[in-house]
């Protein structure tokens, strides 16, 4: 083996010719195809618009089905940084109190009488709470059309007043959400509300 590449100067391709003699440089009989190009991957050539249309379709169904807040910014051309100063301004950045999320009173249900929610649990130095308009009825309920009273074991405190809520699910949907049981001032002659009528005589 060694006289064999030795003879070729150590070239392997040399010392291997006259046993593997190299293919003819004649062209093929046979072209190869060509690449199909239609099966390149290419650039999303749909219009823009479409793809704006149904996600505000999906949003919309969200906020309709599912009482989910909408909030639209117009980035258009913006850079990020003024994004979120725009966000920060929509959101947080107002003039005024900013309310803290409602929270449950805790042993609401123990106290004797209702107007002792309004102390519950506050230093001698804070000042106390105040009824909301609902007064001893529950918000979310006259949301949905039902004048229900409120009950004490399920009382929020929100923005400095006392709200009464009607069972867990009532409570838990204001917690989640306050601002929509809050927008319109409480009326019992709303429409889709159903009004009974009592006549007390002797």
């Amino acid at each position: 083996v060694d006289e064999l590449f030795a003879e070729s100067a150590g070239d392997i391709l040399l010392a291997m010719e006259p046993y593997l003699p190299a293919p003819p440089l004649e062209p093929p009989k046979v072209l190869p195809a060509l690449p199909d190009v239609s099966q390149d991957l290419t650039a999303e050539d749909r219009d823009r618009e479409f793809f704006f249309m149904g996600e505000e379709c999906i949003a919309a169904a969200l906020h309709v089905n599912y009482d989910i807040p909408l909030l639209r910014l117009h980035a258009d051309g913006r850079p990020p940084e003024d994004m979120s100063k725009a966000l920060l301004a929509t959101t947080c950045d107002f003039l005024g109190t900013c309310a803290a999320m409602p929270k449950r009173l805790e042993d609401s249900a123990s106290v004797g009488e209702l107007k002792e929610l309004l102390s519950l649990n506050l230093e001698q130095r804070q000042r106390p709470r105040r009824w909301s308009q609902w007064r001893l009825h529950c918000p979310v309920s006259l949301y949905d059309k039902r004048l229900v009273p409120g009950d004490q074991e399920f009382a929020l405190e929100y923005a400095g007043c006392v709200l009464l809520c009607a069972g867990a699910e009532q409570q838990r949907r204001f917690c989640a959400w306050p601002k929509l049981f809050l927008t319109e001032a409480p009326r019992i002659n709303a429409d889709g509300m159903k009004l009974g009528y009592v006549l007390l005589g002797p």
